[in-house]
């Protein structure tokens, strides 16, 4: 609710009051104007952040990928962002992981490939690089060795991070027995229609695949549910106290329930806030959305979408070649 956005935001504040130099609690407040979609605020929070702290790595990968990344789609500020953090701190693996993940989602898999050799010359053993082998993979068709990776994170790594991503790559992949079995795990509150509330209030956007993996994996009518409820609860519930709640997956709650107009609705006003850009690519290859990708208003959308990487990746290869990068 906004009282508990708000609640959460005065407590930050409150510890700034204590430790004004903490870094840590300057992310944090600008991760609370994101989540509430104040987003001119958000930046204001985070140039402070870097300002007082100019070598915070770990900060500068947060703000490329959640807020230039996923926010606002400015992947190629993302990409200057982390590899300035990779430059300061180049024993840390994560800007790395983060640099990877928007080179696949700007359609360049050549440097993406160059950045995960780094990645496994940094740490062959690392949770990320299955993780990020995997979501390459489905970018491209190849969901059977995605579903391998997944299998192999699902099996080898047990904390929540990796299983989280086990669980998306095995969905995302079609292995909707194996996904439901580690959502179980990561998520039980899925499977509880009382707890649905909870789950979304703290933010989740995991819904929609959640949902579509109740639904293939035998629980249609609890999937179904699901997906309704999400897509109800984000653009009913969620607008009444975040700004940009269209940043939510709404539009394919919508698809996977066979509402093509609602989905693509919804679509057009997030991909006009540049909220799904950085996913763009994932979403115009998901097999389970071909009922709106043979849409001609998806065929407009996606020709937009497209030439607007094409423009970032530009702006990235304009900036190697003056080495500015």
């Amino acid at each position: 609710t906004n009282d508990r956005l708000q609640e959460s935001l005065a407590l930050i504040r409150k510890a700034e009051q204590l430790d004004p130099l903490s870094a840590i609690i300057k992310q944090n407040i600008a991760g609370s104007y994101s989540i509430m979609g104040r987003y001119d605020e958000a930046e204001a929070a985070y140039k402070q952040m870097l300002a007082a702290n100019p070598e915070f790595s770990s900060g500068m990968v947060n703000m490329g990928w959640y807020f230039y990344g996923l926010d606002k789609g400015r992947l190629d500020e993302a990409v200057i962002l982390t590899r300035a953090a990779h430059r300061i701190d180049p024993g840390k693996i994560t800007s790395l992981v983060t640099e990877y993940s928007l080179w696949l989602s700007l359609g360049d898999y050549q440097r993406a490939q160059v950045v995960y050799q780094q990645m496994e010359a940094l740490d062959a053993g690392h949770r990320w690089l299955p993780a990020a082998k995997a979501w390459s993979n489905m970018l491209q068709g190849r969901y059977a060795a995605a579903k391998e990776e997944g299998l192999f994170l699902s099996h080898n790594f047990n904390s929540l991070a990796p299983q989280g991503h086990a669980f998306r790559i095995l969905a995302r992949s079609g292995a909707y027995e194996q996904a439901r079995e580690v959502l179980l795990k990561v998520e039980p509150r899925y499977f509880d229609p009382e707890k649905w509330p909870d789950v979304l209030n703290e933010g989740t956007a995991d819904a929609c695949i959640a949902g579509l993996t109740l639904l293939r994996a035998g629980d249609e009518q609890s999937g179904r549910d699901l997906l309704r409820y999400s897509a109800n609860y984000w653009e009913q519930t969620a607008p009444l106290y975040i700004q940009h709640a269209d940043s939510y997956p709404s539009f394919e709650c919508h698809a996977y329930l066979g509402e093509v107009e609602k989905s693509l609705d919804a679509l057009e006003i997030s991909l006009q806030h540049q909220h799904v850009l950085r996913d763009w690519l994932g979403i115009a290859s998901n097999p389970e959305l071909r009922m709106i990708q043979e849409h001609p208003r998806f065929v407009a959308m996606d020709e937009k979408a497209r030439a607007e990487l094409k423009r970032q990746r530009d702006h990235l290869g304009q900036l190697e070649a003056e080495a500015s990068l």
